[in-house]
């Protein structure tokens, strides 16, 4: 479906209203639904401002056009960002991922996703993209920062048959024969410590 988005520039309520505009001509792609009834649920200002304060859409910007904290007027970059945020919630995308979906992307690739003709939004950018992407933020939520696995190559003790002890082979370079004993020495604390605590 081609679209030429039109010049915009107005408050929160003429954007809702050009919202609401697309929801009316396009509704199975921009009018949200609820799960369980299927009743519609059109956009409105709390939930603009809420895609504001969770940076799915760029903050209000000021009189004169630049962006500002304590802005109020909206432009066509707040609508096709809000649109692309849509597509993707409606292709099952929870809207905590929103934000990390729409990230660094261009005007036109914004565009692209939310006038698509396609059903499912994965199809515009492939299944693929979106899961790496979720994969990275969860990886990331659990501590590893570089949002990817990380090939390690272990040392694997078997001290008895019910006791192991592993150690990343990268540490040799770094360890002495001091060190060795102290994490000995831990590796005991820690193993009466639990005993104690039977």
């Amino acid at each position: 479906m081609k679209h030429k988005i039109p010049e915009f520039f107005g408050s929160k309520e003429d954007l809702v209203k050009l919202i609401q505009n697309y929801e009316k001509q396009l509704p199975e792609h921009f009018l949200l639904r609820r799960k369980k009834t299927g009743e519609e649920m059109p956009t409105n200002s709390r939930r603009v401002q809420q895609f504001c304060d969770e940076g799915i859409i760029p903050r209000a910007k000021s009189k004169d056009g630049n962006d500002s904290f304590r802005g109020r007027y909206f432009d066509e970059t707040h609508l096709i960002a809000y649109l692309a945020a849509i597509r993707f919630r409606k292709s099952g995308q929870p809207v905590t991922n929103l934000a990390s979906l729409l990230a660094g992307r261009s005007y036109s690739e914004l565009e692209a996703i939310a006038f698509d003709e396609t059903d499912s939004i994965s199809d515009v950018l492939g299944q693929g993209s979106i899961v790496k992407q979720q994969t990275a933020d969860r990886l990331r939520k659990m501590g590893r920062k570089e949002g990817r696995a990380l090939r390690s190559s272990l040392a694997r003790y078997a001290l008895t048959p019910d006791v192991h002890v592993t150690v990343n082979t990268k540490a040799f370079k770094n360890l002495n024969i001091d060190d060795v004993e102290a994490l000995a020495e831990a590796f005991k604390d820690a193993i009466i410590a639990d005993l104690k605590s039977l």
